[in-house]
C-alpha cells in the first residue's frame, strides 16, 4: 500500500489537499506531491466519512482514518476510499487489501 499526497489546486504550489491510501499499483502524475510506503499490518481508525454525490461524474466514498504518524509537523487529511453499496462486506473496502476489525468491544 501506498500513501499518495495529492493537490487538487495549482500544480506549481504543490499544496497536498488529501492523502489517499490506496493499494498497488494506483494513479499517478503532475497531482501527486508525494508517495510514501505503507507498512504491512498498519492499522487506522476511522474517524469520519467524506462522500461526493454528482449528477456528471461516478459518486466517491472516503473513510477519513487517523494520522499514519501522530508525530508529524504538517496535518494532512488521509482518506480510504469505499464502495457505499458493499458496506455490509467488510465494510466497502477492498477485502483483498483492508481488514476492517471493531476495537470498541
Amino acid at each position: 500500500m501506498e500513501a499518495l499526497g495529492v493537490t487538487f489546486g495549482s500544480l506549481r504550489n504543490k499544496v497536498v489537499d488529501y492523502v489517499f491510501i490506496v493499494p498497488k499499483p494506483n494513479f499517478s502524475g503532475p497531482e501527486v506531491v508525494f508517495r510514501n510506503e505503507i507498512p504491512p499490518n498498519s492499522k487506522f481508525k476511522i474517524i469520519g466519512v467524506y462522500g461526493s454525490d454528482s449528477v456528471l461524474f461516478e459518486n466517491s466514498y472516503y473513510f477519513h482514518v487517523s494520522e499514519l504518524d501522530p508525530n508529524s509537523r504538517q496535518s494532512y487529511i488521509h482518506l480510504i476510499e469505499f464502495k457505499v453499496n458493499h458496506l455490509l462486506e467488510n465494510g466497502g473496502l477492498d477485502i483483498a487489501v483492508f481488514k476492517l476489525e471493531n476495537t470498541n468491544m
